[in-house]
């Protein structure tokens, strides 16, 4: 009997360092290229999360670039001659499926989508009016 008990102790000994050796639980080790691949979308996703968290705290609307939502024909013109006194703001990634991110500032009467660049501002418009 003390025989078989010391028999069972040794193979649960070995399953148990075979287990470990193997290293099921151990993430996989990344090629040199997919390491830097990684790190740069890491930055880039902290860069994107950084600038999207302060795009309506620091906002200049004489800055930015963009058009209405309610116009047939949307074209891009200064976000300052909108006029706008109090606005929502808020951001909306991807928007019209560009793949560029626009500040949106809503009043009551107008929904205005706005860009840092007006090469951005002309492709959302560009999609935005393909879409329609």
């Amino acid at each position: 009997m003390t025989k078989l008990i010391v028999l069972a102790g040794a193979v649960v000994s070995l399953l148990l360092s075979s287990c470990a050796k193997t290293n099921h639980d151990a993430p996989a080790e990344l090629s040199d290229n997919n390491k830097v691949k990684s790190e740069i979308a890491e930055q880039v996703h902290s860069n994107t999360v950084s600038t999207l968290n302060h795009s309506c705290a620091n906002l200049d609307l004489n800055t930015l670039i963009g058009f209405t939502e309610g116009t047939v024909e949307a074209s891009c013109q200064p976000v300052r001659d909108f006029h706008l006194k109090q606005f929502k703001c808020s951001v909306s990634q991807n928007a019209f499926g560009a793949e560029l991110d626009a500040i949106v500032l809503k009043t009551d009467q107008l929904s205005v989508f706005a860009y840092a660049s007006s090469k951005d501002c002309q492709h959302a418009v560009e999609i935005r009016n393909a879409n329609e």
